[in-house]
């Protein structure tokens, strides 16, 4: 933030020994060359009559303290937006404190880009439409870390109150081309709103986030072990939520569901790791769905470390060529199919 008397924008207060100057203030602030745009508000509700001035020029200007008659500097935000709030007693201080604004002044037309993009003016940024296009990595990053604070102190507050719930886990498994997906999307759909749902995509233990924000349910549409390693997806599927790595930086998610989409069995996912990781993660899963050739689905059910598949859909796995890396065995005293 800029609290000297050089740059394009300024933000002045006008206190009330100034007020009396006010006419010679502006005079001086217009008058400049390649001036662009003057707001003046009075703020009401505080304890001394004070307007705020908000002045933009085309070009660095280094104005005399002489000719603002004791009418002081205020930190400039980052973007015109910002500093026009500002002025309106938009911003989150004024608001809180009950703070209004009347118009006193508007010369010339504003110009909403530029400004000072200051880490602290970034933090203070809630939408990146003004942002110079070199700083929105910049953005998104503070963006990120202030999300994942949030969020992790909310799990906190829901650890206290005794009230953090399990991940739920939906499995969709089946051949290729069966409709995973497609069913994945459909099942999110009747869960959730549309802007509620985020696609992710996993390469090499990092993640990519395309769609909501909100991160409420997550679908990872194709699923491989050699993705992610298998301790990182107990975590991401952990409670607690957990910092996914993405390019340059991290995400903190936590979401209420989240739907994967895979041609591997969930029992047989790592074959060269330990069993236990497998049936740890195999006990997370709420629902395991099989998408059979028509792109229809039925749910199969889960009991201990078994699951068990109608006489129906025996041929269906004995034609998938070790698909799922698993043998079949009938019991033949029993209506049902044992995954071995």
């Amino acid at each position: 933030m800029v609290r000297n008397n050089t740059g394009r924008n300024f933000l002045l207060t006008v206190n009330e020994a100034s007020l009396e100057f006010y006419q010679d203030i502006i005079q001086y602030l217009t008058g400049l060359s390649q001036f662009q745009y003057l707001l003046c508000t009075e703020h009401v509700g505080s304890s001394r009559k004070h307007y705020h001035i908000y002045v933009q020029y085309n070009n660095t200007k280094k104005l005399a303290v002489r000719n603002l008659h004791g009418a002081h500097f205020d930190p400039c935000y980052g973007s015109a937006q910002q500093n026009i709030n500002y002025c309106w007693a938009k911003d989150a201080k004024h608001v809180r404190e009950g703070v209004t604004a009347i118009l006193i002044d508007e010369i010339g037309e504003v110009k909403l880009k530029g400004g000072n993009w200051s880490v602290g003016a970034l933090k203070d940024l809630e939408e990146p439409d003004e942002l110079p296009a070199t700083y929105y990595n910049i953005f998104e990053k503070i963006k990120n870390k202030r999300k994942s604070d949030e969020a992790f102190y909310e799990m906190l507050e829901m650890v206290e109150r005794d009230s953090l719930r399990p991940i739920e886990v939906v499995y969709f498994i089946g051949k290729p081309g069966c409709g995973k997906t497609y069913n994945a999307y459909k099942y999110a759909l009747s869960k959730f709103e549309k802007d509620e749902i985020t696609k992710v995509t996993i390469q090499n233990n990092f993640f990519e986030f395309v769609g909501s924000n909100k991160d409420k349910c997550l679908v990872i549409e194709e699923f491989r072990p050699s993705q992610l390693h298998p301790s990182s997806l107990l975590q991401f599927t952990d409670k607690y939520g957990y910092s996914c790595p993405i390019k340059g930086g991290y995400k903190y998610v936590k979401p209420e569901m989240i739907i994967i989409c895979s041609i591997i069995h969930p029992s047989r996912l790592y074959r060269e790791e330990k069993d236990e990781l497998n049936e740890q993660f195999t006990r997370r899963i709420t629902h395991l769905f099989e998408v059979t050739s028509n792109h229809s689905y039925f749910e199969v059910n889960l009991t201990s470390s078994e699951f068990y598949y109608t006489h129906n859909v025996i041929n269906s796995y004995l034609n998938t060529e070790n698909m799922y890396n698993s043998t079949i065995s009938l019991n033949d005293n029993e209506d049902h199919v044992v995954l071995n």
